[in-house]
């Protein structure tokens, strides 16, 4: 069975609230290191996505590796996994809490949606999104404290499917269907944090769409990419763009108004994480060079600004010839807790049985609440 090792532990102060835009600007301390491990061994695997319970104390984390799709909870405090599962035999995409963190989604690259217990990691009910997935790319995306879930599938035509499912035991309660212009995969989704609207791109087309109302929607179009990474508070849609663009872009998701355009990432925006109130965007890009310096930087924006506040620096532990990339971010509620998930670019699976040595899979930072 897999699990993951954890490295170093150094708990934070107690939490408190500061004034965030002199936080964000204080040095994090790595407060945990996380290796993807095999019968007491380091092994190579790609952490497709991860999300902190909303007190920083539990992490749940998917990851992929050449057979195996994994999803695990941990109780960071006491260095403990909870439990892990393998639903998937082709590789976890996404992993996400539910149903007021009592339950824990995977979705699998064969476009199977798992739930599962949050207290055992029993699976309580499994929803097949489509039975072509050679051709299509998933996401998903839920309320934490609700039992609604978003999914992308490309059947005839990509759609996002909503379905809100029953609190007690996850029967199918309500379906909605939200068409995705184009005849493409969808690339990224997310949810407003009160529920009221969904975001979904494919086709460099990002639309915003009424949950309430699925023919109620907003399509944004200029951009010179595709958006690869989307996040959304109930005020800011931010989206992240591939290799033919590079760039963030800052919207206004009632009304679709362009904001801001910043930075350049040299292979586009891998990963996105706003905060609570949108003000901060962690945003992070993929390295299409190798990194000699072995660190990746994650940088936290002021929205309001368009400035970097602060680039935090991810260590890389691995061999210097192969780059890194940020494939997840995560925040807890208070957004004093990070986490972050990487992939060493070639990571092994282009070495034979003699890889180069291993980078983390996970690494969480504490900032500190005095700033």
């Amino acid at each position: 069975m897999r699990s993951i090792l954890i490295a170093i532990l150094t708990l934070s102060q107690p939490l408190v609230a500061e004034d965030f835009a002199k936080i964000y600007r204080a040095k994090p301390k790595q407060a945990l290191t996380l290796y993807s491990t095999a019968d007491g061994k380091k092994i190579r695997a790609r952490t497709e996505s991860l999300q902190l319970s909303s007190d920083g104390a539990k992490l749940l984390v998917g990851e992929s590796s050449k057979d195996l799709g994994s999803i695990a909870l941990w109780n960071l405090s006491d260095k403990t996994q909870i439990w892990t599962q393998n639903p998937s035999p082709k590789g976890t995409i996404e992993v996400r809490f539910l149903n007021s963190e009592k339950w824990a989604a995977s979705l699998g690259r064969e476009g199977i949606v798992t739930v599962f217990d949050g207290t055992d990691g029993k699976s309580i009910r499994s929803i097949t999104l489509n039975n072509d997935s050679a051709r299509a790319r998933h996401g998903l995306a839920t309320l934490r404290s609700q039992t609604l879930l978003a999914m992308t599938t490309l059947l005839s035509n990509p759609i996002c499917r909503v379905l809100e499912l029953q609190p007690t035991d996850a029967e199918l309660l309500d379906q909605t269907d939200f068409e995705i212009p184009g005849d493409r995969s969808p690339h990224a989704l997310a949810l407003s944090p009160d529920g009221t609207r969904i975001a979904a791109s494919a086709n460099r087309t990002i639309r915003i769409s009424q949950r309430q109302n699925p023919e109620k929607f907003i399509d944004l179009t200029n951009m010179g990419g595709e958006a690869i990474s989307l996040a959304m508070s109930d005020t800011l849609l931010a989206s992240g763009h591939d290799i033919h663009d590079k760039r963030i872009r800052l919207w206004n998701p009632e009304s679709g108004e362009l904001l801001k355009t910043v930075g350049e990432y040299t292979a586009g925006v891998s990963a996105l994480e706003l905060s609570k109130d949108g003000r901060f965007l962690f945003a992070a890009g993929s390295q299409q060079t190798y990194n000699l310096n072995r660190w990746t930087p994650v940088d936290i924006w002021d929205t309001t600004t368009g400035e970097i506040i602060q680039s935090v620096k991810i260590p890389s532990l691995g061999d210097p010839r192969i780059s890194m990339t940020v494939t997840s971010l995560a925040l807890n509620a208070d957004g004093t807790r990070l986490a972050v998930g990487i992939f060493d670019a070639g990571d092994g699976f282009s070495h034979g049985d003699n890889p180069p040595d291993i980078t983390p899979s996970v690494v969480i930072f504490d900032f500190p609440t005095q700033p």
